[in-house]
């Protein structure tokens, strides 16, 4: 959780600090936020004193407020110009296609979610000190939502798609880039484990796709997409077992609430007739021994 009331640099502070930030050699993308002429002046500013990208955060504003706040901008500076959006817009393939006709160069997703909120069960008082006590959260927790709305983009729009939310290793990077990420960002994960974790996410994923046999991120960028039927579909899935990878630990028998799985001789089995189809034994199978058919 992050606390809800914070301040940043001014643009005016950043560009002074723009040279601290290109000494790593690589490509500056400044986040920035205000009011549509304050942002155009920042943009403008941002752009003059050397970032390289420029990318808008948002909440849900309405779509037409944005696409002329994007327009704006997009007509001020002649870099490459991004929209990072939040988890809480109802209709993102909408949404995403908006932004794209607006002129908007690439679409970011997510932004923290949020308001949340934590208590100090010694003191009663919330843990945060801002207003209300409320924060916002990122990090693991919000991976499977960030998931979600990027595998919307992608399907949406043909402009590049930056993916994150909760990626802490190699792994979530892959399901980002078959879920159909240009590329992957993260912030939470480098917080808590220090910014070795960038080098070590790198490594996992050629790791993972020599291992896979992929000659590049290309083979696996989007995959999942068509899998992603939009039709509804009411038939029940069944799990089925994969018993050269079942290591008979009974994870999925203590956890089925219909009592569906029993592990006989070491061994996994599913009562197709008990089995109501919810999936929740697939998710947490550690052999990754569960499959719907």
């Amino acid at each position: 959780m992050i606390n809800y009331d914070w301040s940043a640099l001014s643009a005016e502070q950043f560009s002074k600090q723009m040279k601290t930030a290109k000494e790593g050699n690589k490509p500056v993308i400044v986040s920035f936020l205000g009011g549509t002429e304050e942002m155009v002046k920042m943009a403008k500013m941002l752009a003059a004193s050397g970032a390289d990208m420029l990318e808008l955060p948002i909440g849900n504003p309405p779509l037409e407020q944005l696409q002329e706040e994007i327009k704006e901008i997009r007509g001020a500076v002649d870099i490459p110009l991004g929209i990072k959006i939040g988890p809480n817009i109802k209709n993102i393939p909408e949404y995403a296609k908006g932004i794209e006709r607006a002129g908007a160069d690439y679409i970011s997703g997510i932004n923290t979610l949020g308001p949340v909120l934590a208590i100090d069960t010694k003191t009663g008082k919330p843990l945060l000190g801002s207003r209300f006590g409320f924060g916002y959260l990122s990090g693991p927790a919000i991976k499977p939502l960030a998931l979600r709305c990027v595998a919307e983009m992608a399907k949406s729009v043909k402009i590049p798609v930056i993916g994150g939310g909760g990626i802490s290793d190699g792994k979530d990077a892959i399901e980002f880039f078959m879920a159909g990420a240009t590329c992957v960002h993260l912030h939470t994960a480098a917080i808590l484990k220090g910014l070795g974790v960038f080098s070590t996410i790198v490594k996992q994923i050629d790791e993972f796709l020599t291992t896979e046999g992929y000659d590049s991120l290309d083979d696996i960028r989007g995959i999942s997409l068509k899998y992603l039927s939009e039709e509804p579909s009411l038939a029940k899935k069944t799990p089925e077992v994969a018993q050269e990878l079942c290591n008979g630990c009974g994870v999925c028998e203590r956890t089925c609430v219909y009592e569906a799985i029993k592990v006989y001789d070491g061994l996994a089995r599913v009562d197709k007739n008990a089995c109501f189809g919810c999936g929740l034994c697939v998710t947490l199978c550690p052999a990754q021994a569960l499959k719907l058919e």
